[in-house]
């Protein structure tokens, strides 16, 4: 039995690595290792900044300000974001660079932009709540009119 798992796993290994072949490549895994809970917090707040920006009338993120939040929280902004953006083309259907895509950013992004898309439809209590929130992280401020 021991011996059929084996040639069962080397061979999914061959058609892997002949699959990445066909996709131009050598087959480049991401590197899975845990988030620390001061990833998970700028994960958190940059999707939430962005979703505010994008569905409350009125607020803008200013310039630097989620590198300005990532540097206070000791985050690797260029590994972290990038791997945001990067799961951001995917689900949309763009061109990715996929040695970018961070597995564990990719799944918390896809547990919490589901109920903040929700939540966000009751737009005055999201706004009201998120908006007091990242103003006062400085990730958005106010549109000047």
């Amino acid at each position: 039995m021991f011996r059929l798992l084996v040639l069962l796993a080397a061979s999914l290994f061959v058609n892997m690595a002949a699959l990445a072949d066909d996709v131009g490549g050598a087959l480049k895994m991401a590197p899975e290792k845990p988030l620390t809970s001061r990833d998970n917090t700028f994960v958190v707040a940059a999707s939430a900044t962005m979703r505010v920006v994008a569905d409350c009338p009125g607020y803008v993120s200013p310039r630097g300000a989620l590198l300005r939040y990532s540097n206070s929280l000791g985050v690797d902004f260029d590994l972290i974001f990038g791997a945001m953006v990067e799961t951001g083309r995917v689900d949309t259907g763009l061109e990715y660079d996929r040695s970018m895509l961070i597995p564990e950013v990719t799944r918390l992004i896809h547990e919490i932009d589901g109920p903040l898309k929700e939540v966000s439809k009751s737009k005055p209590s999201f706004c009201k709540e998120w908006s007091d929130y990242l103003i006062k992280l400085g990730l958005i401020k106010k549109k000047r009119s």
